[in-house]
């Protein structure tokens, strides 16, 4: 094997990974979402903004993801950059945030429920309903059981009128 084929593994291997033009690109396909999820963890513009311009710039300077983990993990740093900026407390079930926006109840109304959730029941909500997260993973993110995940979602659910199990 010549010395030039030795090091085309490697050079394979750089490829699997997410570059800083990678995420930028994907960054400016998917700001709009991106941002939404942001909205919908903190329930506020300016934690939103924070937490959707650093987590983007964490994934670019890292580089640390795989090419087809790319979404995934711009997500992923939104989302924990959200928990870290919130410090959620589970509180008792029902407790309404003040964090909701006025104009959104009239054009959005679902979006409004779940802004209106306090804190940890929101992002309870979203990473397990919306993001679609396991519940232990949640549990582990927010530091609570499973159980408690579990009980949280189907309270949350209740609020925003989303009755299917």
């Amino acid at each position: 094997m010549s010395r030039l084929n030795a090091h085309e593994p490697s050079k394979n291997m750089s490829r699997q990974f997410a570059t800083s033009a990678d995420f930028c690109e994907l960054l400016m396909d998917e700001s709009r979402g991106l941002y939404l999820l942001s909205i919908l963890l903190t329930a506020d513009h300016e934690k939103a903004e924070r937490c959707f311009i650093v987590g983007p710039d964490e994934c670019i300077n890292r580089h640390s993801a795989f090419h087809e983990w790319a979404h995934s993990w711009a997500r992923w740093m939104i989302v924990r950059n959200a928990v870290r900026m919130l410090t959620p407390n589970p509180g008792p079930c029902g407790t309404e945030s003040t964090a909701a926006f006025a104009a959104t109840s009239l054009q959005y109304p679902f979006l409004a429920r779940v802004l209106a959730l306090e804190d940890f029941e929101r992002l309870v909500y979203v990473l397990s309903v919306l993001e679609e997260y396991p519940d232990q993973n949640c549990a582990d993110l927010l530091g609570v059981s499973p159980q408690r995940i579990r009980e949280t979602r189907i309270c949350a659910k209740k609020h925003i009128g989303h009755f299917d199990s």
